[in-house]
């Protein structure tokens, strides 16, 4: 988590499964962790990393979002027929314009920021 700490402060939309991490290693907020009393922010982080390019860009504006930080060995399940648009993002698949590619050396996750 060093190489995300080291980046200016934001909410971050990631796999509800590395929100505690990043909650105490980096002065980042997180939109879902793993809690029972938090679903608004399980429900988006689901439908984010889950579904449609258009779900996950629905998830970053409700939330305001400033990085996307994905798992290359679990972006996020699949919510439809189709690969998840984050996993596929994630595989370097498919790029947006809405989101810059964020170099993290040192870090095993895929970090982009919100245009």
């Amino acid at each position: 988590m060093a190489p995300l700490a080291a980046l200016p402060p934001g909410t971050v939309l990631a796999s509800i499964f590395i929100g505690p991490s990043i909650l105490l290693r980096t002065p980042h907020s997180v939109v879902g962790a793993p809690y029972h009393r938090a679903i608004p922010g399980l429900s988006a982080v689901i439908e984010g990393l889950g579904g449609t390019e258009a779900d996950l860009l629905r998830q970053v504006r409700a939330h305001d979002v400033r990085y996307l930080a994905t798992c290359p060995t679990r972006p996020g399940d699949d919510l439809q027929a189709e690969t998840a648009f984050a996993t596929r993002l994630t595989r370097g698949e498919v790029t947006v314009p809405w989101l810059e590619p964020v170099e993290l050396p040192g870090s095993a996750l895929r970090v982009w920021r919100v245009r």
